[in-house]
């Protein structure tokens, strides 16, 4: 019954062309369009992409960490949790939860949240002196409330990365866990 369904689905994409008593023809490869390349160095966390727009879709205080994030499992007790939907055109290809430290989560203006990525916000902060940005690349499946955001089908691959920015002092300032969709992701890496 899997089987068929999954059968049934492709052929719905027209990826594939199925015919009683011949057997089961693939016509194409499903389309990659890889536009959205995950950054790994600092400077290009800071820049918005062109013709990308923010909604917010949740902004509460006091929320703890939901789990272990790139090995750091949070110095407070609450955050300030800031949930973001991406969109580049009319297709929505990430979700943001972003966890804010007590210390700046009052010094988000409202306006940047739906201007500016989140490691610029914490950036353009006066008096706040940043030494680590560390992040983890997962693939991970699309849980129920990531499906319905994405547009995709549950349990469909993801991209997950985790983001720790802290001070010198080692305290996390921002934590974030960005879901991207992965038919339209890519990792991109300097290597020299």
């Amino acid at each position: 019954m899997t089987s068929r369904q999954a059968l049934g689905i492709l052929e719905e994409e027209g990826l594939i062309e199925r015919f009683r008593a011949k057997g089961t023809f693939v016509l194409r490869r499903p389309e990659r369009n890889l536009w959205c390349a995950v950054k790994t160095d600092f400077s290009r966390l800071l820049n918005l992409r062109p013709g990308v727009e923010i909604e917010v879709l949740g902004d509460r205080r006091d929320v703890g960490l939901p789990y272990d994030l790139c090995g750091y499992n949070g110095d407070e007790a609450a955050y300030r949790h800031v949930q973001r939907l991406h969109r580049h055109g009319e297709t929505p290809y990430l979700v943001t939860d972003v966890y804010l430290s007590s210390a700046i989560a009052g010094q988000i203006d409202v306006s940047e949240l739906t201007t500016k990525t989140a490691v610029r916000m914490v950036y353009d902060m006066d008096g706040v002196e940043l030494s680590d940005a560390k992040q983890v690349v997962f693939v991970d499946r699309a849980d129920f409330a990531i499906s319905q955001a994405l547009g995709v089908h549950l349990d469909d691959p993801i991209m997950r990365v985790d983001r720790v920015v802290s001070t010198p002092d080692k305290k996390a300032l921002m934590i974030c866990v960005l879901h991207y969709r992965a038919d339209g992701a890519c990792v991109e890496m300097s290597v020299l």
